[in-house]
């Protein structure tokens, strides 16, 4: 964490950096697992569906949630592939908000904590000059 000076401008270390290992390319890892306990016993199953599945979320999927409230899909097939029993309708299987909320838990609850540390480490106010979108 750093502090800014105006005149001049120049920064200053306030607070140890943090590394934690939970960015996003953990969420595919746990999206694999979520995959493979919604599709077990499908023809969508094996390993090497599961893989391709989920290279389709952690390309395409992935990058397009951004209503936590809304299912996502994700593509498993073509248009013709319907499976009622594992939620797949016209190809795509859906995931629903909370199952699609929780790959993400890890990873936010990682950065929140970090910056929370970080923020005892600093003697300081603490103002933010930027604004994250999640």
């Amino acid at each position: 964490m750093y502090s800014m000076k105006f005149d001049p401008t120049s920064f200053e270390e306030i607070a140890p950096a943090e590394c934690r290992l939970q960015g996003s390319v953990f969420v595919p890892r746990r999206a694999k697992g979520l995959l493979q306990k919604k599709l077990q016993g499908s023809r969508y199953s094996s390993r090497e569906m599961i893989d391709n599945i989920t290279n389709t979320f952690d390309q395409t999927t992935k990058l397009h949630i951004s209503n936590a409230e809304q299912p996502a899909y994700v593509k498993v097939g073509t248009v013709r592939d319907n499976n009622r029993a594992h939620s797949i309708k016209a190809g795509k299987l859906r995931l629903l908000r909370q199952e699609v909320t929780k790959l993400f838990d890890d990873s936010i609850s990682a950065v929140i904590n970090a910056f929370e540390q970080q923020r005892n480490y600093v003697t300081m106010p603490i103002t933010v000059a930027a604004t994250l979108r999640v």
